[in-house]
């Protein structure tokens, strides 16, 4: 037996991960959770002062998270004020979400990979990037899950998920019904993530390099 002593403490784990593969920037979005805008803008003003202009967004993987949180972080790469995504709610007007705040970098050359496990939030932003020619999407064709979702607690205190809306792309895509097609289709035969065997990654990085 041993006497441990524990320090309780809040843990915080980063949504966002950079790293820089000969000159092009990598960024990994593992979710959408309140701190990934701050998190990318951080990552880009980094990336600006050290003279990146290229970058591949890796959305793999990543199952979503806030619904506002994925418009802000499509507002760190496209213009003020462009559609992101419209709601459709059965009985309710249709809501569009447009870019507010953010970096609104134009100019910076992106790559965006995706699979079948990009759902949700991160539909929304390769979604958008595509729909305004901002990046391609690289990889397999993604999940499919754009919808609002809420919770009703029962009188035997069950709970019921009922679908109340649905997510569309500026093109029109019901991402409720389908997932995104990728402008270059690429298996990824390896069937993990990063290094010299993720073809996927290694076809995001050679369109990257030959825009230089």
């Amino acid at each position: 037996l041993r006497d441990v002593t524990i320090l309780r403490a809040r843990v915080v784990v980063a949504s966002v991960a950079i790293e820089i593969l000969d000159d092009i920037a990598y960024m990994r979005i593992n979710r959408f959770s309140s701190r990934t805008p701050q998190e990318v803008g951080r990552a880009m003003t980094k990336l600006r002062r050290q003279g990146i202009s290229q970058l591949v967004i890796d959305l793999r993987n990543n199952s979503g998270g806030l619904l506002n949180a994925s418009v802000d972080v499509a507002s760190h790469f496209l213009p003020r004020g462009v559609l992101v995504l419209r709601q459709e709610a059965r009985g309710e007007p249709s809501r569009e979400f447009r870019t507010t705040s953010g970096a609104h970098d134009t100019e910076m050359f992106i790559v965006v990979l995706i699979n079948d496990g990009t759902a949700s939030a991160a539909e929304i932003v390769a979604g958008a990037l595509q729909a305004h020619g901002r990046a391609p999407l690289v990889g397999e064709e993604t999940f499919g899950k754009g919808s609002m979702q809420e919770l009703h607690r029962l009188s035997d205190d069950s709970t019921i998920r009922v679908t109340s809306g649905i997510w569309i792309t500026p093109t029109g895509i019901n991402l409720g019904d389908s997932g995104l097609i990728p402008d270059l289709e690429v298996k990824n035969v390896a069937g993990h993530i990063g290094g010299s065997n993720d073809s996927i990654l290694q076809a995001g990085l050679g369109l990257q390099q030959n825009q230089s």
